[in-house]
């Protein structure tokens, strides 16, 4: 599947309300970290995004291997 990262984004972004002012940093490492996660065929189930108090931000990522979901090869000599 070919997914147009830039778009996804753009999109994010938008529907990230305007006053959260730390968004195009979290659309941004989120973004990155989906287009790694999924080129290593992992399945995002949920991901939760939480501000703290000091300005820091915590990103929480539920995933699934979906290799574990595809027959096991065995290869004899």
């Amino acid at each position: 599947m070919k997914v147009d990262w830039e778009s996804l984004k753009e999109w994010l972004l938008s529907a990230c309300p305007s006053s959260c002012f730390y968004k195009k940093g979290v659309v941004d490492f989120c973004v990155d970290v989906t287009k790694v996660l999924c080129e290593l065929e992992m399945l995002i189930q949920r991901v939760k995004v939480m501000p703290n108090p000091d300005g820091r931000v915590l990103d929480l990522f539920f995933i699934t291997d979906c290799l574990i979901y595809c027959p096991v090869f065995h290869f004899s000599d």
